[in-house]
C-alpha cells in the first residue's frame, strides 16, 4: 500500500510540474510591463481633467513607455530598453506629488 501511494504522490508531483510549466511558457516576458502599464492608466485618469492634469500626462506616458518595454522583452530585446525618461518621469511625478 506504501509503494501505491508513493507512486501516486510522484504522478501528481509530475503532473503538477507539467501545468506549472505549461503556465509559466503561456506568459510573456512583458506580461509585468503590460501590468504596470494598466495601473498607470488607471493613475492617470483619476488625476485627468482636475488641477493636477499634467500629472495625468506624466502617468499616461510611463504608460506607453512599459508598453513599449514589454514589446521589446516579448521579443528578448532587454538591452534596447532605454529607461532614462520613465527616471525622469518619475523624478516629476515625485516633485509634482511633494515626495
Amino acid at each position: 500500500m506504501k509503494n501505491v501511494i508513493h507512486a501516486l504522490l510522484f504522478a501528481v508531483s509530475i503532473v503538477v510540474s507539467c501545468v506549472c510549466l505549461a503556465d509559466e511558457s503561456a506568459s510573456s516576458a512583458g506580461d509585468e510591463f503590460r501590468a504596470t502599464a494598466l495601473a498607470f492608466e488607471k493613475k492617470a485618469k483619476l488625476f485627468k481633467g482636475n488641477a493636477r492634469s499634467g500629472i495625468s500626462a506624466i502617468y499616461s506616458r510611463q504608460a506607453e513607455i512599459k508598453r513599449n518595454a514589454a514589446t521589446l522583452a516579448d521579443q528578448g530585446r532587454w538591452d534596447e530598453i532605454d529607461w532614462s525618461e520613465y527616471q525622469a518621469n518619475e523624478n516629476k511625478l515625485r516633485a509634482l506629488m511633494g515626495q
